[in-house]
């Protein structure tokens, strides 16, 4: 007689690369470490710019070279494993027109965000937005991975805070437990580019073998070039730290 009690399922755990085994909690210890803190552009794709037809005309009448979600992170290795980005159900965003070299820019920043993203650009003066939306309008559209070729969805949580940021955030299911609850629930494909010595694999070739810490070099330096990143400046944060070798852990 068959029984169904039992089921098999992933889940997200604490890992260290350097013993390349998991950690329980008494084997895990914070420590402070300077992180590079970066703005990232992920460019909008063309039918999602058209999905929001308010958007799509100011977009053509500003004659922009990009429409773009402006995310904030501590963290740009954990880019390569992002599979979408999360906007805020209940908070206002604006549409702002930014000059750029080769033309102009329309950046979505949460309202409560946009005068200090302005300052940090250098206005000189608070700007008035092109366009007011709620983040629903864009639920489920999609924004442009910046160096792989594939697109991220944009989807809805709660669960950011109120200090800083710009309103959106990376999903990265396969390093973090309630991101990997969110690409269930909307059907994201969850792969490791990591071996379990926390090194690339294949399906990153650029960085195959390397260190996913090491990642950082690499994509600041391509994307600074191409326009994509902004470079803010260091920060202290607090990391999980493995008790058995002092070296950072992460979630897989």
């Amino acid at each position: 007689m068959k029984s169904n009690r039992l089921s098999q399922v992933h889940q997200v755990v604490e890992w260290c690369p350097t013993c390349a085994a998991p950690c329980i909690l008494s084997e895990i210890k914070f420590v402070e470490k300077k992180s590079r803190s970066v703005y990232v552009k992920f460019d909008l794709t063309n039918e999602s710019v058209w999905a929001f037809p308010e958007l799509g005309e100011i977009s053509r009448n500003e004659g922009a070279v990009r429409v773009c979600i402006l995310v904030e992170t501590l963290n740009p290795w954990v880019l390569p494993f992002s599979l979408g980005i999360s906007l805020h159900s209940k908070w206002d965003y604006v549409a702002i027109k930014v000059p750029a070299l080769d033309g102009t820019e329309i950046w979505i920043v949460a309202q409560i965000f946009q005068e200090a993203i302005e300052k940090f650009i250098g206005f000189e003066k608070h700007s008035l937005p092109l366009l007011h939306f709620q983040g629903g309008v864009l639920h489920r559209h999609y924004v442009k991975h910046p160096f792989f070729l594939k697109n991220l969805m944009i989807i809805l949580s709660d669960q950011m805070g109120y200090a800083s940021g710009t309103g959106a955030v990376l999903i990265n299911p396969g390093l973090n437990r309630d991101d990997y609850q969110l690409g269930l629930l909307y059907g994201l494909r969850i792969d490791s580019l990591i071996n379990d010595q926390g090194r690339y694999t294949v399906d990153f070739p650029e960085m195959e073998g390397q260190s996913l810490f090491q990642a950082n070099d690499w994509i600041i330096s391509n994307l600074q070039d191409s326009g994509i990143i902004l470079l803010q400046e260091d920060v202290l944060s607090r990391y999980l730290c493995c008790c058995r070798c002092d070296q950072p852990i992460i979630l897989r």
